[in-house]
């Protein structure tokens, strides 16, 4: 954990830790939430909505984590960014506030691919009109003139890092968060070295991290619509429906209403 406190016995960190010791799961989808006496707390701005926190404190805190990973972004970069879920749209939202010279969104369906240029991608490769990987590699080198400088995998699917590994220049940067699951992928190692690409995987963020989420969605309440994102409203009743609803992509973000 680089760059991360180690010794402290007391650190608690997501996904590294035994839950069957009490109080075992403390996640979402509840009436009552439990929080740990040593968690770290930050403030929710009050022109942050609920629903956006609640986004913001899942999908843009692992972002602002991942970018933090990928190291600095220039005038001069090219970054594509594979999948147009709750990830790739906020990363596209918050490159678009560095500058980058291109941001390639590889995903789909279209009305995502529609947000995505809402919020500032300069290019998009919808997977529906390309099923086929190599022609939406060929898209993006033809668009970035050789290649990506960056590439951020939101993804998750089979296939999508031996793609991204193809969708970089040599000399590349790739940080990998959509891909926790799904078994082995195969992929061609020669190509990460030959090609000299520096690949880091990136998973969940920190308490500065959520600080940062929720910074970034009221600086720039006024530029992207965040209520763009979120779907409809569900009770904890409601809750199969809320995710049949996300998992057939007819919205991105339902919101729980406890």
């Amino acid at each position: 954990m680089l760059h991360q406190a180690q010794l402290c016995r007391s650190r608690y960190v997501a996904y590294l830790n035994d839950c069957s010791v009490p109080p075992h799961f403390t996640g979402a989808f509840a009436q009552i939430g439990y929080i740990r006496s040593n968690a770290g707390r930050i403030r929710v701005p009050d022109d942050v909505e609920s629903g956006w926190a609640s986004a913001g404190s899942c999908a843009l805190r692992s972002v602002v984590k991942a970018l933090k990973v990928a190291g600095p972004v220039g005038f001069t970069d090219s970054v594509v960014i594979q999948g147009a879920g709750p990830l790739g749209l906020f990363a596209t939202a918050v490159l678009s506030t560095m500058g980058p010279r291109q941001i390639i969104v590889v995903g789909g369906p279209d009305d995502r691919l529609a947000l995505a240029r809402e919020w500032g991608a300069t290019h998009t490769v919808s997977i529906e009109e390309m099923p086929d990987a190599a022609a939406r590699i060929a898209a993006v080198r033809e668009i970035s003139g050789g290649g990506a400088t960056l590439a951020l995998e939101f993804a998750g699917v089979s296939g999508a890092f031996a793609e991204g590994v193809e969708l970089l220049r040599p000399f590349g940067r790739y940080v990998v968060m959509g891909t926790i699951g799904g078994g082995a992928q195969p992929v061609d190692v020669s190509r990460i070295v030959t090609k000299g690409l520096r690949i880091t995987g990136s998973m969940s963020g920190e308490v500065g991290d959520y600080a940062d989420a929720m910074a970034f969605l009221s600086r720039y309440r006024d530029r992207f619509n965040w209520d763009l994102m979120l779907g409809q409203r569900y009770s904890l009743d409601q809750l199969g429906e809320a995710m049949e609803a996300m998992l057939a992509m007819r919205e991105i973000k339902p919101v729980i209403v406890p």
